[in-house]
């Protein structure tokens, strides 16, 4: 669960970013991209390619297959704004708390999403201790059908119908 739970904070955090006017994860000009970080597919950062000139400029593909490491907007903020990749191993890093911010308004969820049912189970146990309550139960689950046959429940029935009609005619 806690793995899962990982993700959804994950999810969270992306979306709160999504609602800034450019998306972090499109561009390489943020405090956490390196120098490999490459906006454009096609070039790398200082506009050359592996050859050291303008003319060809080369894919990411290419770049990958010939042993750079060149990284798109997103793989970067990925890597070191959402998971602050620590440098080394021994390095353990710091509590990332804008996840940690994300992983309590993913149980916050868990919480808006059962309170109305533990609610509405405890005023349930609290309507059932109420003297007769067993009986308005009983006529609520099981009705009494033969009382659709009386002529005075029709008769009420029919009356109401008919007032409600006058009153809804007579108003407008």
């Amino acid at each position: 669960m806690p793995y899962y739970t990982l993700f959804l904070a994950w999810s969270i955090y992306y979306m709160v970013k999504s609602c800034s006017s450019v998306l972090p994860w499109t561009t390489c000009g943020n405090s956490w991209n390196t120098d490999l970080c490459i906006d454009d597919m096609n070039t790398t950062s200082n506009g050359t390619n592996m050859a050291g000139n303008t003319s060809e400029p080369i894919t990411i593909t290419e770049r990958r297959e010939n042993g750079t490491s060149a990284r798109t907007p997103a793989e970067e903020f990925f890597r070191y704004n959402v998971l602050n990749v620590s440098t080394e191993l021994e390095d353990v890093g710091a509590v990332q708390w804008h996840i940690v911010g994300c992983l309590c308004a993913s149980y916050a969820v868990y919480v808006t999403a059962l309170l109305p049912y533990v609610l509405l189970l405890s005023i349930f146990i609290t309507v059932m201790q109420e003297p007769g309550a067993l009986d308005g139960l009983y006529h609520y689950v099981i009705p009494d059908f033969n009382k659709l046959l009386d002529v005075q429940v029709c008769q009420r029935l029919c009356s109401k119908h008919i007032y409600y009609q006058l009153l809804d005619h007579s108003g407008s």
